[in-house]
């Protein structure tokens, strides 16, 4: 299947998003030039797990702003490559996390500021998505409740 979706990929590459094509390049360039740093990469990874593993110990869910800053104005139809590569990379600081170490996430709604949705993360223990999406339903319910 992968090399079904590899071959469909190297003959559509013009299609993909300049986020999605600046990832594939930056991917093959480090692997090119600095696989030596992969099992560095893969030790922090496990130390990342860990720590989030010790902190859920204590408590069902760890709780962050699913983007480190307010929404930012949207980029202009006719936005630079660069300029759209900035703007999405910013984007997944925090949402990294779970993507590597492996514990499941859900971003709601935490209400807006001046006019812009603020994003709310919400990470929970592996194994733990009906607690993680019941956590998740009483928060929202909390705050559609207390906006009415």
């Amino acid at each position: 299947m992968m090399r079904d979706v590899g071959a469909r990929l190297k003959h559509n590459t013009k299609n993909l998003h300049p986020i999605n094509k600046a990832h594939l390049i930056e991917g093959t360039f480090l692997k090119k030039n600095y696989c030596h740093l992969y099992g560095k990469a893969q030790n922090l990874k496990r130390q990342l797990e860990k720590e989030f593993n010790d902190v859920l110990v204590d408590c069902d869910v760890v709780v962050m702003p699913t983007v480190p800053f307010t929404a930012p104005p949207m980029l202009e139809r006719n936005a630079s490559i660069k300029e759209t590569i900035a703007f999405a990379l910013n984007m997944d600081t925090n949402l990294t996390s779970g993507n590597l170490t492996g514990h499941p996430s859900i971003t709601i709604n935490a209400r807006s500021l001046g006019g812009l949705p603020v994003g709310l993360l919400l990470t929970s223990k592996k194994f733990n998505e009906l607690r993680l999406l019941q956590i998740a339903q009483a928060f929202e319910n909390f705050i559609n409740d207390s906006t009415q």
